[in-house]
């Protein structure tokens, strides 16, 4: 890659080469000591000038450093403005580059830059770089106070001259909003400045901006990727499918529609069994509002809706309803009855990060427990007759441990048990009552306070926490106040958090502690990469 000189010797020499009289030209030293430059002057009725090294079309006499050019100071020996000559001449061309040649004559055309070339305006000039110091395009727009656009324009890269910036002309004590896709902040209008640009480094409004194009592009990328499954009415995962069947009820526009996914039971059963089963469960409730879907569990195990492929397949199928049909990703439910009440038991406290509430009818929860339903509604109804694997009891205990968390904090663990003391495994529609109920949560993405603790079905992220080797049992209680995040309880070495601004201010100083003892303080960037 040439320099401005070399570019502009080899433009010199292919105007020559064509019969148009040309000349090199350029200043040793602008008069804001930021550098020399070099470009071309040619003869067409009086002499013009163009970058050697930034070709401007079929626009002459105008440049990027037209602005330091009208700052040249005449008869200067640095700061003037110098074209190479053949004539005689008392000056001669300073070559930065080898001081001590003075062998090339030269005149001062200095007066040709700096008349009608002065401006009552500020040149603020602004440059983007990376965490190497690269230089790189940012987009760069200037707004007034009411908002509204003065200027936009895109910063240089590496390959334009060192002094080459995005610049703008702007009246002297003007206030100016700043806003790139990184970063936004305010600016008063002075004197003539370079404003640096962070392109790594996000603000606030950047990482709203940021997080709003990624998932953009993540839901053009479902819609492209996924429409055949969702015409198929199939939800595929590895060698698994699931068939799903909804339908809509209420007018809520499109993006806040609340999704309900309601299991059906069977289990251990023949496929006709538990597709029977399914067939039952699409007509078993009715709402107000919502998208009422029944999926068909893809096996005909006894524990057809809390096996290692249900998480994953219902993670996916949310993501659908969200980009096809409008759903709100903070109001999404699981309900289920009998099989599928095992499935809510399960999926509840290990799937807690993607739901508003969850409603378990007349299940059995195996050996789950349900610390993890610290953040999210959930109601229990069962039989009091319904003794078969010891449901009723079960659903007894159950509430005992739901009410013991409750005391502890007394902000989450919101439920509502009821065991209906006539009733057998079948109740009559009466746990229908719990949808009312259970509508009127929404999901907290970043609540203040987590307790995650692992299944046999492993999670790698649950809410804004993350660990790369989960293990079963592990239990992780952690809590967020004002700057101070706490671990209270940890079985777990490594853990990875997701901070942002819902949660704390990133602008400031983290400490972080486990129990009483402070791990340490840390300043937080945001990133593109997590």
């Amino acid at each position: 890659m040439a320099s401005c000189s070399g570019l502009s010797i080899l433009l010199v020499d292919a105007c020559r080469s064509v019969g148009v009289p040309a000349r090199f030209a350029g200043t040793p030293l602008w008069y804001n000591e930021s550098g020399n430059h070099s470009w071309v002057e040619f003869w067409d009725d009086g002499w013009h000038y163009t970058g050697g090294a930034e070709p401007t079309g079929d626009k002459v006499d105008v440049s990027w450093f037209d602005d330091s050019a009208s700052k040249a100071t005449k008869g200067h020996s640095l700061h003037a403005i110098f074209a190479v000559t053949w004539n005689t001449s008392d000056k001669h061309f300073p070559l930065v580059w080898l001081p001590d040649v003075k062998t090339y004559g030269a005149i001062d055309v200095t007066d040709r830059y700096t008349k009608s070339k002065v401006s009552e305006l500020v040149p603020i000039r602004f440059r983007a770089t990376n965490k190497e110091g690269t230089r790189v395009p940012v987009y760069v727009e200037l707004k007034n106070a009411a908002g509204e656009l003065l200027y936009e324009g895109i910063t240089n890269k590496e390959s334009a001259d060192a002094n080459d910036h995005l610049t703008f002309f702007l009246p002297k004590g003007d206030a100016i909003k700043v806003h790139t896709s990184n970063s936004e902040s305010e600016i008063t209008v002075d004197a003539e400045s370079i404003i640096e640009l962070e392109a790594d480094k996000l603000s606030k409004q950047g990482a709203l901006q940021f997080a709003s194009q990624v998932w953009q592009q993540r839901a053009k990328a479902i819609k492209d990727e996924r429409a055949s499954e969702m015409e198929s009415m199939e939800i595929s995962y590895q060698d698994k499918i699931m068939p799903i069947w909804f339908t809509t009820y209420g007018n809520a526009p499109f993006g806040e529609k609340s999704l309900w996914i309601s299991m059906h039971g069977g289990g251990g059963a023949p496929a006709e069994v538990n597709t029977s089963q399914w067939e039952n469960q699409k007509k078993l409730y009715t709402l107000e509002e919502g998208v009422y879907l029944a999926p068909r569990a893809p096996t005909d195990t006894w524990n057809l809706w809390h096996q290692s492929h249900i998480d994953p397949m219902f993670e996916r199928l949310i993501e659908n309803m969200i980009v096809f049909e409008g759903v709100d990703p903070n109001r999404v439910y699981i309900i289920g009855y009998s099989a599928g009440g095992d499935g809510v038991y399960q999926l509840a406290p290990r799937m807690a990060d993607k739901l508003a509430a969850a409603g378990m009818m007349a299940g059995h929860p195996n050996e789950t427990v349900p610390d993890g339903l610290l953040n999210i509604g959930f109601a229990l109804h069962v039989g009091g007759k319904d003794s078969a694997y010891d449901r009723n009891m079960i659903a007894a205990q159950w509430k005992d441990k739901l009410e013991t968390l409750q005391k502890t904090d007394p902000s989450g663990y919101a439920n509502q048990v009821v065991i209906h003391a006539s009733k057998g495994h079948w109740m009559d529609f009466e746990e229908a009552k719990m949808l009312p109920w259970l509508g009127s949560f929404e999901r907290n993405p970043y609540p203040s306070k987590i307790v995650w603790v692992q299944d046999d079905v492993l999670h790698e992220q649950f809410y804004w926490l993350s660990v790369e080797e989960p293990k079963e049992r592990t239990k992780i209680v952690v809590s967020v106040d004002g700057q101070t995040i706490t671990f209270l309880e940890s079985d777990v070495q490594q853990i990875t958090m997701y901070l942002n601004d819902e949660m704390l201010d990133v602008d400031k100083p983290v400490v972080v502690k486990y129990k009483e003892k402070v791990l340490g303080t840390f300043d937080v960037t945001r990133q593109r990469t997590v």
